[in-house]
């Protein structure tokens, strides 16, 4: 049956469709099973239409939404309650209606669609149906929260203050325990990102000049230096009592005049030179001449030594004083050092005549074989200056034509274990001057890494801490050279430090470029012809699955160029991977190298063989590695009586012997290895001590104090090695140290090396092939 214009089953009650104040009346109507869109009416639902209200219309004459017998008006959410025995009446009359539809349904009696219809009856009795009430149910949802920042400050009146403050006081003295015993306590740093920078331009009118010119022949210059000739004799001549004429009477009473306008221009408040010490002579301390044909200097007056003091200040300052005090200054040290330096050259030192003599009267009755001397490095002398203390040295360059001047990059003043402050620096030390350098060049943040141009000597690439990249020009006739390009403006430049910085020439076509990496994850490639331009090389990522990683990116810490292919390079990342690039793959490795476990400081290809190089890390050990194989051919670590038990900061090949190299760790300890001597001990090991600087805690005594005896000096401590670096044209070996000095060591005694390159070569494939073998 179908109440409503909806489809009932059979034996289920019927729902009303609309509600009149809690109650509607209803007809019942029945559709034809077989043609369910043909809607005809009983005779006696004809003749009880007529007279009555339409079939659209209830009791109220609402308008009602009838479409194919369904009723499709929307009911109210809210309606009256009926009384619950009303609701069981209607309940049963629809159940009988029901049963009686159904078995005239199946005799294919058709029944009006029409909402108001009547029902098969004669009755014209309304049936009213109550609509069960509409209850809609608020609730409060539970709270979500989505980002909760803790702040770092308390209310004086929360409960956590004295929680905080007993933390904070914890903090304090843990700190005093650092500074009584920092051997139990390691400082970390931590990096963040750099803030985005914005560019701001702005258009100023360019400055007003104008251009003026003279020109002057040969006779007018002639007749000049007659004038000032004839000048300086009368002005001897003015000097000699009785010997004045008129012109020079005239002369003097115009120097007389122009003293006036020069004192009335220095009392005027534009008078911009500095006479705060000028003093005019008395009479008294004039000095006579003994002599009345020599000429004596007159007095100075006032206005005219301020002018001479004036012209001496701009002389003592200029650039051509600079450079004569440098000359001055060379000479005296080459005095001092003119030994050592004989020595840094591996010259035989002369003997002294007294020695001559007292070896001459010594008689050796009993020859004694002479016994081999064993390996060792002597320190010649130390470049430092009071502008490089408490300065980490962070890398060194030599120059590739001047080979006896050393480029050494500072980082910033580092005070009791804070952060670098104060920029960095770079100078330019030389054989010639030991004590103080030739060139000074201060960076706005520290120096990372350092690179001379081999095409064009005079150039030098350096890379800060905050992934600025600066390209030098050392022929400047100037003491504090200025960069001559500078990244900072460029929106592509790195930002991060820039830890590799290395000049790659790539034939006729591009010229020398400059290749950097830095821990921002990208390998960048620089060019100079039409400025400082960069491109990205590579984007190192991360080897391995990238689940859990908030970053794939890899941080590069160190880039080497071997020397037979430019378009190859190594990188190191933080992650304790070797990469293997090329120029034309920018999205995958050619090869990866793992076996380290820390962070990779240096990669070094060898001079001799460009498939073979060194790698250091944190992880305390050196490995040898070829470019065939992506495990290591040798891992070094020295071992007995004094372990290595530190990161090996550097690595450097000697470049007169294919298998010997050199590290430096951060205990302070220098070793040089010979790979065709031993692979487990090196054959020089040396650890350098220096006096700990007095204590700012402990206050001297004071004078007059009695003492039993002289206080006991400090034990000497080591000092971490930063860097290291061999010399191409002598046997000398220079360390930088965390402390800001670079030491200059002699190598004495090393093991012999081949004569030859091509010697050199097979020597190191000779120390190579038991491991490969082993391999």
């Amino acid at each position: 049956s179908q109440v409503g214009g909806q489809r009932r089953t059979k034996g289920v009650g019927t729902l009303p469709a609309a509600t009149d104040r809690g109650r509607r009346s209803v007809r019942v109507s029945k559709m034809s099973v077989s043609r369910p869109r043909s809607i005809s009416m009983s005779s006696a639902g004809r003749s009880s239409q007529k007279g009555r209200r339409p079939s659209f219309l209830n009791d109220k004459g609402e308008v009602r939404l009838v479409e194919n017998g369904f009723d499709l008006t929307p009911l109210p959410l809210l309606v009256d309650e009926a009384p619950p025995d009303e609701v069981e009446e209607v309940v049963a009359e629809r159940e009988a209606e029901t049963t009686q539809h159904d078995d005239e349904e199946e005799t294919g009696t058709l029944w009006s669609s029409s909402y108001y219809s009547e029902s098969g009856s004669d009755s014209d009795e309304e049936e009213k149906v109550v609509v069960p009430p509409v209850v809609t149910l608020l609730t409060e949802s539970p709270t979500e929260t989505l980002l909760c920042i803790r702040g770092r400050c308390v209310a004086v009146d929360a409960k956590e203050v004295k929680q905080v403050e007993q933390a904070n006081v914890a903090y304090e003295a843990s700190l005093d325990l650092k500074k009584n015993n920092p051997d139990k306590y390691v400082t970390r740093h931590a990096q963040t990102l750099n803030a985005p920078l914005k560019d701001r331009g702005s258009v100023t009118a360019p400055p007003s000049s104008s251009s003026a010119g003279t020109q002057a022949t040969s006779y007018d210059i002639q007749d000049c230096i007659a004038q000032a000739v004839a000048e300086e004799e009368a002005e001897l001549a003015s000097r000699r009592p009785g010997t004045a004429s008129k012109q020079q009477r005239i002369n003097r009473n115009v120097y007389q005049n122009t003293s006036k306008v020069v004192a009335a221009s220095k009392a005027s408040p534009d008078f911009l030179l500095d006479v705060s010490e000028d003093r005019v002579e008395s009479k008294a301390e004039k000095i006579k001449p003994s002599v009345r044909e020599v000429p004596i200097q007159r007095e100075i007056q006032g206005p005219e030594r301020a002018l001479l003091k004036e012209k001496f200040a701009k002389n003592m300052r200029g650039v051509s004083m600079g450079f004569s005090c440098a000359a001055m200054e060379r000479c005296v040290q080459q005095n001092l050092y003119h030994e050592r330096q004989m020595n840094y050259r591996a010259f035989a030192e002369k003997p002294s005549v007294q020695q001559e003599l007292e070896a001459a009267e010594e008689v050796d009755e009993v020859e004694v074989e002479p016994t081999e001397r064993g390996s060792s490095v002597e320190a010649l002398w130390s470049w430092q200056a009071p502008m490089t203390k408490n300065r980490r040295v962070t890398c060194m360059a030599w120059n590739k034509h001047r080979e006896d001047v050393l480029a050494v990059g500072y980082n910033g003043v580092v005070i009791d274990g804070s952060l670098p402050q104060d920029g960095g620096l770079v100078l330019f030390w030389s054989l010639r001057n030991p004590g103080y350098p030739e060139r000074v060049a201060s960076l706005e943040a520290g120096c990372s890494s350092i690179a001379f141009s081999a095409k064009n000597p005079h150039l030098l690439a350096v890379g800060l801490m905050d992934g600025a990249v600066y390209i030098y020009d050392v022929r400047q006739k100037t003491l504090q050279p200025t960069p001559v390009f500078d990244s900072r403006s460029l929106k592509n430049a790195h930002a991060e430090p820039v830890w590799s910085v290395a000049w790659v020439d790539k034939g006729e076509d591009k010229g020398e470029v400059l290749v950097t990496a830095s821990t921002d994850g990208r390998v960048l490639e620089w060019t100079l012809s039409k400025g400082l331009e960069a491109s990205c090389l590579m984007v190192l990522k991360q080897l391995g699955d990238a689940e859990g990683v908030i970053s794939r990116t890899a941080s590069g810490l160190c880039l080497d160029i071997p020397g037979d292919d430019p378009a190859l390079y190594l990188t190191a990342c933080e992650d304790g991977t070797i990469h293997k690039c090329s120029d034309a793959y920018a999205e995958q490795y050619l090869e990866s190298y793992t076996g380290h476990t820390g962070p990779v400081y240096k990669v070094r290809s060898s001079p001799y063989d460009p498939k073979v190089f060194l790698s250091c890390s944190a992880d305390w050990t050196v490995k040898l590695w070829t470019q065939s194989s992506s495990s290591p051919s040798a891992s070094f670590r020295s071992e007995g009586s004094s372990p290595l038990n530190d990161v090996v900061n550097d690595v450097c090949w000697s470049p007169r012997a294919s298998t010997q190299f050199a590290l430096v760790g951060g205990d302070g300890r220098v070793e040089i290895w010979d790979v065709a001597h031993s692979l487990l001990d090196p054959v020089v090991r040396e650890q350098p001590l220096v006096e700990p600087p007095p204590s700012a805690d402990e206050a001297p005594p004071p004078p007059g104090t009695p003492m039993d005896k002289p206080p006991e000096p400090p034990a000497p401590i080591s000092v971490a090695a930063t860097a290291c670096l061999f010399a191409d044209n002598a046997p000398v070996l220079v360390v930088g140290d965390a402390s800001g000095s670079v030491t200059c060591y002699k190598c004495v005694n090393l093991p012999a090396a081949p004569p030859t390159k091509k010697l050199q070569l097979s020597a190191l494939e000779a120390a190579l092939a038991p491991d490969e073998a082993q391999g």
